[in-house]
């Protein structure tokens, strides 16, 4: 009789400290992926640009001389936007006569770009910080990001801007959004981590041995969809089994 309640203590003890063990690393496989999802990223924007011209003075007043627009204007979203760089693609040289020159942008698209190599390293630290406390050992086995630009193009996009035109002509290199967004998954990162925990009662009638907690994490990398304006629909479930 004692040695069954014993046995059945050392059950729930082992049972209770390997739940706690595989939410620990739940938590800490979240944190990684979490890290992972904002560590390393690049936005990439389309935007058009609009320039009107203002007015011209007609013997009956004032006239508009209309709007002019460059479409399709691609580069990363800190350069055009945050540091307004979209301005070189505008055309105040084209001010009329009354003057009323206005300047402005539209985002048409955005997505995002992983840099390689950011991701695991992230996901490594972010992991380790928040290590299972029952787990003998305890790591990632896997980062996989999703995903990683495979097609690039390359176009020609010269500045309007009077000032300038001398930096013509100018080409930008920029990841393909159609092949990204192929991937069900993407924009995402997945992290994959294991922990073992030793057991109390190594030896006690061979009952008991050390167990391990597989565990699985996605990290989404959110944006404001300009069509919308509102933010994506998040990826499919990388972890949920097929």
């Amino acid at each position: 009789m004692i040695v069954v309640l014993i046995i059945a203590f050392a059950g729930l003890t082992e049972f209770g400290r390997y739940l706690i063990m595989r939410e620990q690393a739940q938590t800490a496989a979240d944190a990684a992926a979490l890290a992972a999802a904002t560590s390393g990223t690049k936005t990439w924007v389309k935007i058009d640009v609009y320039t009107y011209c203002g007015a011209s003075r007609t013997k009956d007043g004032c006239e508009s001389c209309g709007t002019r627009v460059v479409r399709g204007v691609i580069g990363t979203e800190r350069d055009l936007i945050d540091r307004g760089e979209w301005i070189r693609y505008t055309t105040p040289q084209c001010e009329c006569s009354c003057g009323g020159l206005q300047t402005w942008y539209e985002i048409v698209d955005r997505w995002v770009e992983y840099k390689r190599g950011d991701q695991a390293q992230a996901a490594g630290r972010f992991f380790q910080a928040n290590r299972p406390t029952f787990a003998e050992t305890a790591d990632v086995r896997s980062v996989e990001v999703r995903r990683y630009p495979t097609v690039w193009e390359t176009v020609r996009q010269d500045y309007a801007h009077i000032d300038y035109l001398n930096a013509n002509p100018h080409y930008v290199t920029y990841p393909v959004p159609d092949d990204l967004r192929q991937d069900p998954f993407y924009p995402s990162v997945v992290v994959r981590a294991e922990a073992w925990m030793k057991t109390l009662w190594d030896g006690f009638l061979g009952i008991f041995r050390d167990r391990k907690a597989n565990v699985c994490a996605q990290g989404d990398t959110f944006y404001q969809d300009p069509q919308t304006g509102r933010w994506i629909k998040p990826p499919d479930e990388a972890c949920v089994p097929r």
